[in-house]
């Protein structure tokens, strides 16, 4: 006979895990900077904190909003990115 009182339970918590768009890497979504991709801010691309900087180099702007997106665009993003 088990007792109730001295048994404890444990509940499993879920953290959303979220990839990274420049390196592919997975992390828990509160280790990411978050890109937002639609006017809502509902959708977005994450980013590495260390990867910030690697987004220019790698055009991933270009790949998420399908469009070509001038390096006025990245400096703006990546300053906010970095002061988040």
């Amino acid at each position: 006979m088990r007792n109730k009182k001295t048994e404890k339970i444990f509940v499993e918590v879920k953290v959303p895990i979220r990839s990274c768009v420049v390196c592919r890497g997975k992390a828990p979504k509160e280790e990411l900077k978050k890109i937002p991709t639609d006017k809502q801010g509902g959708k977005g691309a994450y980013v590495h904190k260390g990867c910030i900087d690697a987004i220019k180099t790698k055009k991933v702007l270009h790949k998420i909003y399908k469009s070509n997106i001038s390096d006025e665009i990245y400096d703006k993003i990546i300053e906010e990115l970095r002061f988040d």
